[in-house]
């Protein structure tokens, strides 16, 4: 796993780790079969100008679509007709069940550019989705059907699927997904928190900034932008007190001027909250820095 998820997006009026970005770091560390992933991201990231719909594999025949009478199917749509909630479109079709979210938390409350969500589902039986265009023809009351992509089968087994978007009920929003085997649910919510735990940006709940020049050190928690030197010293430090180099938007090697040495030489990383370790001699803590994200 690449520190380098460590590193916020840094600039005058950014601070934070791109939210679909670690997502996608934990997917990649999760799955355990890629070649099944893919079969269910293609329907996540489905916008048709068609409809689709799921059969099983025991029958892969359109038969039991029933084009002559299509009213009868159940399609299925992230359009924007239906909305952008997979998990109740892709649930009333009986493709997922057990769906659970496992993850949510938003910039107010960590260093993440938007909202992020983990939901775990079950597909209970191996389905393939398949495209198919419906009409009625004029007059005649017929409705008519036109099979369109066959899709890849998306077998059957525990998935988890990350969500992110800027805000929580807008359009917009990134799904990516990872297949997490045939085990129980226990097993399931071990491995995710586990890996969660690994990934220790993920939780995006801290924020440190060093001076390799001077040496000075702040920190600040739960998404905020006051920082404090863990330390009795008073010497806090505001982020809009910090000078940025162009251009305003730097992974990991980007650099801040320093407030006290006044050299480019600040850095900053984001990263789970560390348990408190005792202070250097006849000096207390300054705060008592707490979790805030969910682990």
């Amino acid at each position: 796993m690449s520190t380098k998820l460590t590193w916020p997006q840094l600039g005058a009026e950014c601070l934070h780790l791109d939210s679909h970005r670690s997502i996608q770091s934990l997917m990649s560390a999760l799955d355990t079969n890629p070649q099944n992933t893919e079969a269910l991201r293609d329907v996540l990231g489905y916008i048709p100008d068609t409809n689709l719909f799921f059969s099983g594999l025991a029958d892969p025949d359109l038969v039991q679509f029933d084009i002559a009478n299509p009213n009868d199917c159940e399609p299925y749509s992230t359009s924007q007709d239906s909305g952008t909630d997979w998990e109740y479109n892709l649930t009333r079709l009986g493709v997922v069940t057990n769906a659970r979210t496992e993850w949510y938390d938003a910039p107010e409350d960590a260093y993440v550019s938007g909202w992020r969500c983990l939901t775990s589902v079950l597909v209970p039986i191996s389905v393939r989705p398949t495209e198919i265009a419906v009409y009625q023809m004029e007059d005649s009351g017929w409705w008519q059907g036109q099979v369109g992509r066959r899709f890849d089968p998306i077998p059957a087994g525990w998935y988890l699927v990350g969500s992110s978007g800027n805000d929580r009920n807008d359009g917009d929003v990134q799904y990516t997904c990872c297949y997490l085997g045939d085990g129980g649910r226990r097993d399931l919510v071990d491995s995710i928190r586990q890996r969660i735990n690994d990934i220790t940006a993920f939780h995006a709940s801290r924020c440190d900034i060093e001076c390799s020049s001077c040496g000075s050190h702040w920190y600040a928690d739960s998404g905020s932008r006051d920082f404090q030197q863990p330390t009795t010293i008073a010497d806090p430090l505001h982020f809009g007190e910090i000078e940025f180099e162009r251009p305003y938007s730097l992974y990991g090697d980007g650099r801040a001027r320093c407030p006290r040495c006044d050299q480019w030489t600040l850095t900053f990383a984001v990263s789970a909250t560390p348990p408190v370790t005792p202070p250097q001699t006849g000096i207390p803590c300054d705060a008592t820095p707490t979790e805030s994200a969910s682990s």
